[in-house]
């Protein structure tokens, strides 16, 4: 989908930024007729893309450091991911790591659906 970037100018020196999902020309003539200030289009070169709604998951991560038998500390971390990607992948990458100061003993991880 394309997306535009409206520069809106005044006298005074003040600046607005807008972004409208249209192309440079179909924004610049809505923002010029409804606008009341000096109005620039930017976009990319490449307006290529879908208005189709893309699936993936997001990743509820429960991440704790172990020391002795016992819960030392721990953190959750959401991140989106691919709508293939399984438990094990994420625990698999995690594994040692440290995230947000805790050593990453033990994950664990749940998944909801969204779409954009």
């Amino acid at each position: 989908m394309a997306k535009t970037m409206i520069v809106n100018d005044f006298q005074d020196g003040t600046r607005y930024t807008t972004y409208l999902p249209a192309t440079a020309t179909k924004a610049l003539a809505f923002a010029s007729g409804v606008m009341d200030s000096r109005v620039t289009a930017y976009s990319l070169s490449s307006e290529s893309g879908s208005d189709a709604p893309v699936p993936c998951k997001m990743a509820t991560c429960h991440i704790k450091q172990v020391v002795d038998g016992q819960t030392a500390s721990a953190t959750y971390v959401r991140f989106l991911v691919k709508p293939t990607t399984k438990e094990t992948d994420i625990q698999t990458a995690l594994a040692g790591q440290t995230v947000e100061g805790v050593r990453a003993d033990e994950v664990g991880v749940s998944f909801r659906a969204v779409t954009f």
